[in-house]
């Protein structure tokens, strides 16, 4: 009862599911010479253990508005930009349980060309992660530059503010 939860990089895969199981994917990857991270999560996404919540999280998605986005969207079921299907209960229920596709969704932000992107989150993880995408940045010609919205040991205001004087 593990799986594969999101493909964050090059090599860098997140594994979810019961605990012991998971565990031993570890012994069986760092076996095999690769490197484990344990990483603190408190909810079992994108792994069998959310299929028994499907049918319910279904219910609740019926009763959503949903509208289709006027701005491009990268999905993180796909990686690429979402179609009218992320409007659909059947999208976020694909979400709960399939793996994210974060990579591939960072290769599309590169592929469009942006001058800046935002992390926005309570801490920019999403920054450290494109460290990562160094060889992918080179193959797409970007040049994007990363901003927090949010950085621990600052407040709200002064990162916003140097985010913002940064762009």
């Amino acid at each position: 009862q593990a799986s594969i939860a999101a493909v964050n990089g090059p090599g860098i895969i997140l594994i979810s599911g019961l605990a012991a199981e998971v565990a031993q994917i570890g012994q069986k990857v760092e076996q095999g010479g690769g490197r484990v991270s344990p990483v603190s999560i408190d909810r079992a996404f994108h792994s069998p253990l959310v299929e028994p919540v499907l049918s319910a999280f279904e219910a609740t998605l019926k009763l959503v508005t949903f509208a289709v986005p006027t701005i491009p969207l990268i999905s993180n079921v796909t990686g690429v930009v979402a179609g009218p299907e992320i409007g659909t209960p059947a999208y976020w229920l694909r979400h709960l349980r399939q793996p994210v596709q974060f990579c591939s969704g960072i290769r599309t932000l590169h592929e469009m060309k942006l001058d800046a992107l935002i992390d926005v989150s309570p801490e920019p993880v999403l920054m450290g992660l494109d460290l990562c995408y160094q060889e992918l940045r080179s193959e797409t010609g970007s040049s994007a530059q990363w901003v927090p919205s949010l950085r621990k040991g600052q407040t709200e205001d002064k990162c916003m503010l140097d985010s913002l004087g940064r762009l």
